[in-house]
């Protein structure tokens, strides 16, 4: 009675195993989806709180995307990725109390404006293995934008 017993167990294992592997490698995907898309909008919070710290550095578009890139440091290069993050970067300026965006230089408010630094990074995410419905590639990109001191 016991041996049918592990023909049985090792008959529900066949079926079952495949199932749990297949769990397994979504519960990681999502980890590493989640873990990215944090990362990312770190990334980007960061480079927004560097070009934030005055008029002079709202407008060093290479030291934001240093501060994107070094703060992104622990996502892995790979084949479909050259770069941590990619960066873009921008300074917005807005007349005081409106949504308007107007020209930096010309500042046509009349009065002063108010000088914002918007910071996009932008990663592509790959799914260990290919599953049913769900793309194998997604793009994922976080923006954030702080008003420069």
């Amino acid at each position: 009675m016991y041996k049918k017993q592990q023909g049985i167990v090792a008959v529900e294992s066949v079926f079952i195993l495949p199932f749990i592997i297949l769990i397994m490698f979504i519960i990681l995907d999502f980890g590493r989806v989640m873990f990215t898309s944090v990362t990312t909008a770190n990334a980007a919070r960061a480079a927004a709180g560097y070009g934030a710290q005055s008029t002079n550095l709202s407008i060093d578009y290479a030291g934001m995307t240093l501060a994107a890139v070094n703060d992104a440091s622990n996502l892995k290069i790979d084949d479909d990725n050259t770069a941590t993050v990619s960066v873009s970067a921008r300074r917005i300026c807005r007349c005081i109390g409106s949504s308007v965006e107007v020209d930096c230089v010309s500042n046509s408010c009349g009065a002063s404006s108010e000088v914002y630094v918007e910071v996009t990074a932008t990663r592509d995410f790959h799914t260990i293995v290919p599953y049913p419905y769900i793309p194998e590639s997604v793009l994922i990109s976080r923006t954030a934008t702080m008003r420069v001191q």
